[in-house]
């Protein structure tokens, strides 16, 4: 077996956790909480126009254990429904409010920022999902020891 060096590339999964309780927030006299997530930068695509990017509301919750409905707004036009959307926005820096409402009629908003930028190979090219990963590991590494021992 050759010794040799393997290298995967990829993009870490992002969670999207709530503010409450991990960040110390008290969300218990709220009957519904609104969360869109964590920021984000997005490269475009060389020769795209827009980007796409996925939107986050998975760590919205109602405390009374209602379904809860989602709305997604740009520059007060709704753009998507739901709790992990995909959308398309242009270059340039956007505001994106969800708003979360649940079956009784409780309302929460939260606001995400999301900069889309033009390429030119400053991104990692993973979006929505997260930083770029690199992970590296030897192959036969009986070998490289056994290489490395006869040098000495």
């Amino acid at each position: 077996m050759a010794a040799g060096l393997l290298v995967a590339l990829g993009c870490a999964p992002t969670a999207a956790p709530s503010p409450c309780g991990e960040w110390g927030v008290d969300c218990s006299g709220q009957p519904v909480v609104a969360y869109a997530g964590r920021d984000q930068s997005v490269v475009l695509a060389a020769g795209a126009s827009t980007a796409p990017v996925v939107l986050d509301g998975t760590g919205s919750f109602s405390n009374l254990g209602l379904t809860l409905e989602y709305e997604w707004r740009a520059a007060s036009d709704a753009i998507a429904t739901g709790p992990k959307p995909q959308v398309d926005l242009a270059t340039g820096a956007h505001s994106v409010v969800l708003i979360v409402t649940d079956s009784q009629g409780n309302l929460a908003s939260d606001t995400v920022a999301v900069t889309v930028t033009s390429g030119g190979g400053g991104g990692s090219g993973c979006g929505a999902l997260g930083p770029p990963i690199v992970i590296a590991m030897f192959v036969g590494l009986s070998l490289l020891k056994l290489a490395n021992d006869r040098r000495r």
